[in-house]
C-alpha cells in the first residue's frame, strides 16, 4: 500500500486554509471594447431607449449596444435609408422607441430600430417650416411631449402632426428672443421650465467672445428670459458660453461655461455664485485651477450626479472630475496611457446614467466609452497576515479568530489580544482551526497543536493528549470538534474519531478506514455533524469519503466514496449538505443518498467547495474556488460574488463559515476574513432586465404589423401564433444590465419541447427546427452574476395543417356520422323490402291455398249437389 509523505500532506492541508486579498482603486472605469479592435471616434452623446438599449453618437457613426453586441450604423451613399452622416453631434432616445440623431451639417435623422430605416429632416431654404439649420447640437423631448432641437441657427420645435418645425431665432431688436442662435444645451428642470444654453467656445463656429447666454423659455408666451455676463456684477455669469446645465437632487442649479467656469444659480433671484475649488474649504465644490496654457476652447462639457450622489463634471483637455460629497474631496482622472480600470483620455464630452445606476462617460479625442458603477458591491474583508482558519463568537461578545500563528481575540470593547498554543511538548507550528464552548463555558481550541482548553485560573492553556500511543502532537492534530445533544464531546483527529471524556480525559477511538491504519492521514476526520441522538456524520480527508456512524451500535455506512470532505452543514429545512473537493452535495433522506448540486449556469456544479452555511433568510452561502456562491431558499438560483466584488481568487479555508447572533456571516481565508451582511446583499441588488430583441422565421426577421404574425412589439407580446409550415424559428434575447455585462448569463428552455435548460450562445439566440404543431412556452432567465434572477416567457402556438384542425376533425366526424346514418337507413329500407317481399309471398301462398281450398270446396259442393240430384232421381224412379 502506497505511503503518504506526512510533510506533503500537512502542506496540502494548509493550502485549504489559505486565501488572499487585494485592494481596488477608489473608482474603477470599465472600458467598452469596440468590435474587431476598432475605435469609436470622438464620443458626442450617450442615451438609453425604452428597451434599455444604449445608443452612442460619435464622429464615427451611431452605435447600438445591448450589453452583448455593438451595432454600428454607418452612412452609405448607396442607401438613402442610412444615417445622413457619420459625423454626429447628438443623440436622443424618444419614448415611442425611435432614436433621434443630430449630425454636423447633414441635418436631423430619426431611426426606426425595428426596420433600421432613417428618416431625414434637413434645412430647405425654400421651405420656412423645415429645420432652421443642419448642424444639430442637442435634442430633448420635454414633459409636455414637445420635441426641441438645438442648432447653430436657433432653437426648433418639431410638430409631429404636421411634420413642421417652429423656429426660435435671435432678434437683436427683441429682448425676449433667444440671446444667441448657437444652441449648445437644452435642459428641463424639475418644475418643467426649459433652459437653453447658447454660445460656442469654438471661434471657428462663429460668434464673438461675448456672444451666448443662458435663456429660460416661457412655453406659454414663447418668450425668453436672458441671463448674461455683466463685468460689473460678480453675481452674474462668469462667461456667456453656456455648455452645461444641471439641477441636482437638492434642487441646486448648476451652470457650466467656457474657460471651465462653474456656477450655482439662484433661480428665484436670477443670480449666480461663481465656484472655484478652494483646498482650504474642500466642502465647497468647484473647479480647481487649470494648468497654465489652457486652450481658449476649454469648457465644462457636463455636470451631473451619479446614483450614489457624488458629482461629476468634464472638461475638454483637463480631465474628468469627481467630487466626493462624503469625503469633501475632488478626484481628477486624466491619462493618455492605457491602464486597467483607469480613465484614458484628456477629457470627456458626454455623460449618461442608465437605469441600473451605471455612469457612462464618452471620452473626447481618444473616443473611448467608460462605465462606472458608483454602487459597486465590495465585500467587507479584514486583513490578517496569518490568515483565518476558524471564527467563533464567545458568549461575552468576544470574536475569536484562529490563525496560522495562534489565535486573535477581538474583544467587544475594541481591544485586540493575540495568543499562541505553543508549549514545550509541541512541534514547530501554531495552527488554530476551530473553537468550541462546553456547557460550563470552558473554551476548547483545536488545531495543529492538538486539543487545548483555556484555564482561566492559570491564565494559560491545558493541552490534552488524544492519541493513546502517547505521541502528543505528531499524531494529535485536531481538525474538527463536536458537542452532540447528549453532551458527548467528539474530537476529529488526524488519526481517527475520538470520544473524549471531559472530566476524566479518557479517549475511545474509532477508525473508518481500518485497512489504512498505518498510512499517515488516511483516517483524518476533517468535519463532523450530528444526525440524531445516536448517529453522526464523519467526513474524511484524503479521499476517505463520508460515513454515517451510529455510536450506539458501533455501525457505520459509507457515502460519497473517494470524496474528500471539507465541511458538513444541515440547513433549517433539515437537508444535510456536504462540501467536497469535487463539489457540493445534498442528502436525500428518501433515497438515502447524496446528490450533486447542479445549476444550469454551472454545467458541472460548484467546483471545490470549502464551507457551507445558511443565513437567517435561508439563503445558502458556499465558499469555493470560483468565489462566494449564494443559493436561494428554493435552491434553484445562484449568485456568485467573485473578483468583481472584492473576492480576488481567495483560497477559502475549509469549515471556516460562521454566523453570529445578529445574522452576520464570517468566512476565513489565508489573509484575513470576510464579514457579510446577508440582509443587505439579499435585498440591495435588483434583478437584470430581459428583452426579447428579435423573432425570426427561418432567417427572416418578423416585423410587427397589424395583420402580421407579430401584431405588437416583441417586447410586449405574450403569444405568437404560427402556421404548421412556419415551424423553423429563432429568438434573439438580451440581458439589459450594464453593471458588469461580461458576467451576465442567460439560459433558455422551450416548454413541451426541450428536455433541459440550455446556456445562451455568444449570439444570445435560440434556434428551433421542425417543431411539431402544438402549444409551447419559451422561457428565458437571466442573472448578472449575483442577486435575484429575472425571467421572461412567451407562448408559441403552432397551428396544425387544415386537415388536422378541429373543424376538419369535426367534418370527419359529421361525414362519418352521415355515412353511418345512411348505411343504417339503407339497411333498414332493405330489410323492409325483404320483409315486404316475404309478406307478399306469404300472402300469395295463402291466397293460392285459399283458392285451392275454395276450388276443392266448390268441387265437393258440386259433387254433393250431383249426389243429391242422383238420390232424388233414384227416389223419383
Amino acid at each position: 500500500m502506497r505511503q503518504t509523505d506526512p510533510i506533503k500532506l500537512i502542506s496540502f492541508i494548509l493550502l485549504f486554509f489559505m486565501t488572499m486579498v487585494s485592494f481596488a482603486q477608489e473608482t474603477e472605469f470599465e472600458m467598452l471594447d469596440f468590435p474587431d479592435g476598432g475605435a469609436f471616434g470622438f464620443i458626442t452623446g450617450i442615451t438609453q431607449d425604452k428597451e434599455g438599449i444604449m445608443w452612442i453618437s460619435s464622429k464615427g457613426g451611431l452605435l447600438k449596444y445591448d450589453g452583448t453586441r455593438i451595432t454600428n450604423y454607418q452612412h452609405s451613399p448607396l442607401n438613402t435609408n442610412s444615417v445622413s452622416s457619420n459625423d454626429l453631434e447628438s443623440v436622443f432616445a424618444d419614448g415611442d422607441g425611435s432614436i433621434w440623431v443630430g449630425s454636423l451639417g447633414k441635418g436631423l435623422d430619426r431611426l426606426d430600430p425595428k426596420t433600421g430605416i432613417f428618416a431625414h429632416f434637413q434645412h430647405d431654404a425654400d421651405n420656412l417650416s423645415s429645420i432652421s439649420n443642419d448642424t444639430i447640437t442637442s435634442i430633448l423631448r420635454d414633459s409636455r411631449g414637445d420635441l426641441y432641437i438645438g442648432t447653430h441657427k436657433g432653437l426648433n420645435r418639431y410638430d409631429h402632426e404636421t411634420g413642421e418645425f417652429v423656429h426660435f431665432r435671435h432678434n437683436p431688436d427683441n429682448q425676449s428672443s433667444i440671446s444667441n442662435d448657437q444652441v449648445r444645451v437644452i435642459y428641463e428642470d424639475k418644475s418643467g421650465n426649459l433652459w437653453i444654453g447658447t454660445g460656442s467656445p469654438y471661434v471657428d463656429n462663429g460668434g464673438g467672445p461675448e456672444d451666448g447666454g443662458l435663456n429660460r423659455f416661457n412655453k406659454e408666451s414663447e418668450s425668453f428670459t436672458r441671463y448674461l455676463h455683466d463685468p460689473e456684477d460678480e453675481s452674474s455669469l462668469q462667461n456667456n458660453k453656456i455648455s452645461a446645465i444641471y439641477e441636482d437632487d437638492k434642487g441646486t442649479f448648476w451652470i457650466g461655461t467656457a474657460y471651465a467656469g462653474m456656477h450655482k444659480m439662484d433661480k428665484s433671484k436670477g443670480t449666480f455664485e461663481r465656484c472655484v475649488y478652494d483646498p482650504e474649504r474642500p466642502e465647497n465644490m468647484g473647479v480647481p485651477n487649470l494648468e497654465a496654457g489652457v486652450s481658449d476652447y476649454e469648457h465644462i462639457t457636463f455636470i451631473t450626479q451619479d446614483s450614489a450622489g457624488d458629482y461629476w463634471y468634464g472638461t475638454v483637455e483637463n480631465g474628468v472630475y469627481k467630487y466626493d460629497i462624503k469625503g469633501a474631496k475632488i478626484h481628477k482622472y486624466l491619462s493618455t496611457n492605457y491602464q486597467e480600470n483607469s480613465f484614458v483620455g484628456t477629457g470627456a464630452w458626454a455623460v449618461y446614467t442608465s437605469r441600473e445606476g451605471i455612469l457612462w462617460l464618452g471620452a473626447v479625442f481618444q473616443g473611448n466609452v467608460f462605465r462606472v458603477n458608483p454602487n459597486k458591491i465590495k465585500l467587507d474583508h479584514h486583513p490578517i497576515e496569518a490568515g483565518v482558519n476558524g471564527v467563533y463568537f464567545a458568549a461575552n461578545g468576544d470574536l475569536y479568530l484562529g490563525t496560522n500563528q495562534g489565535y486573535q481575540i477581538n474583544k467587544a470593547n475594541g481591544e485586540s489580544v493575540h495568543r499562541t498554543l505553543k508549549n514545550p511538548e509541541s512541534i514547530e507550528g501554531d495552527f488554530v482551526s476551530d473553537f468550541k464552548e462546553d456547557e460550563k463555558g470552558r473554551l476548547w481550541v483545536s488545531g495543529y497543536n492538538g486539543l487545548n482548553r483555556w484555564n482561566e485560573v492559570k491564565d494559560d492553556w491545558e493541552s490534552f493528549n488524544v492519541n493513546p500511543g502517547g505521541e502528543h502532537v505528531t499524531q494529535g492534530i485536531v481538525p474538527s470538534m463536536l458537542f452532540d445533544q447528549s453532551g458527548n464531546f467528539w474530537v476529529g483527529t488526524i488519526h481517527g474519531l475520538c470520544l473524549f471524556d471531559l472530566e476524566t480525559g479518557e479517549v475511545s477511538r474509532t477508525f473508518f478506514r481500518e485497512e489504512d491504519l498505518s498510512n499517515f492521514g488516511q483516517n483524518m476526520i476533517s468535519c463532523l455533524l450530528e444526525k440524531d441522538q445516536s448517529q453522526l456524520w464523519a467526513g474524511l480527508f484524503n479521499a476517505g469519503g463520508l460515513y454515517l456512524f451510529d455510536h450506539s451500535t458501533d455501525s457505520r455506512k459509507k457515502y460519497l466514496d473517494n470524496a474528500t470532505l471539507l465541511d458538513l452543514y444541515r440547513d433549517q429545512s433539515g437537508v444535510t449538505w456536504a462540501a467536497t473537493t469535487n463539489g457540493l452535495y445534498s442528502y436525500d433522506e428518501k433515497e438515502d443518498d447524496f446528490f450533486k448540486f447542479i445549476n444550469p449556469l454551472l454545467n458541472n456544479g460548484i467546483p471545490e467547495v470549502y464551507s457551507v452555511i445558511e443565513d437567517d433568510e435561508q439563503y445558502l452561502w458556499v465558499t469555493s474556488t470560483i468565489g462566494l456562491v449564494q443559493i436561494n431558499p428554493q435552491r434553484d438560483q445562484i449568485s456568485i460574488y467573485d473578483h468583481g466584488m472584492g473576492v480576488e481568487s481567495y483560497n477559502f479555508n475549509w469549515s471556516s463559515g460562521f454566523k453570529d447572533d445578529s445574522g452576520q456571516l464570517y468566512f476565513g481565508n489565508d489573509q484575513g476574513y470576510f464579514i457579510i451582511d446577508p440582509a443587505f446583499l439579499n435585498h440591495k441588488v435588483s434583478p437584470p432586465e430581459i428583452r426579447l430583441t428579435g423573432f425570426r422565421l427561418a432567417d427572416e426577421y418578423v416585423i410587427p404589423a397589424e395583420n402580421g404574425i407579430l401584431k405588437e412589439e416583441l417586447s410586449e407580446a405574450g403569444e405568437i401564433t404560427l402556421g404548421f409550415d412556419q415551424n423553423v424559428f429563432s429568438f434573439d434575447f438580451a440581458t439589459i444590465d450594464y453593471t458588469n455585462p461580461d458576467r451576465n448569463r442567460m439560459i433558455y428552455y422551450l416548454e413541451n419541447y426541450d428536455n433541459n435548460w440550455s446556456a445562451a450562445n455568444s449570439e444570445n439566440r435560440a434556434y428551433y427546427f421542425n417543431v411539431p404543431p402544438g402549444k409551447y412556452t419559451f422561457h428565458v432567465i437571466a442573472s448578472k452574476g449575483y442577486g435575484p434572477w429575472a425571467s421572461r416567457q412567451i407562448d408559441i402556438i403552432i397551428a396544425p395543417p387544415w386537415w388536422k384542425t378541429w373543424w376538419a376533425y369535426s367534418a370527419y366526424v359529421i361525414i362519418f356520422g352521415l355515412g353511418i346514418f345512411g348505411f343504417d337507413r339503407f339497411m333498414r329500407q332493405r330489410l323492409v323490402r325483404i320483409e315486404r317481399e316475404r309478406s307478399r309471398e306469404k300472402e300469395l301462398k295463402q291466397a293460392k291455398e285459399i283458392e285451392k281450398a275454395y276450388t276443392e270446396l266448390k268441387n265437393t259442393q258440386t259433387q254433393l249437389i250431383q249426389s243429391e240430384k242422383m238420390a232424388s232421381l233414384g227416389e223419383l224412379t
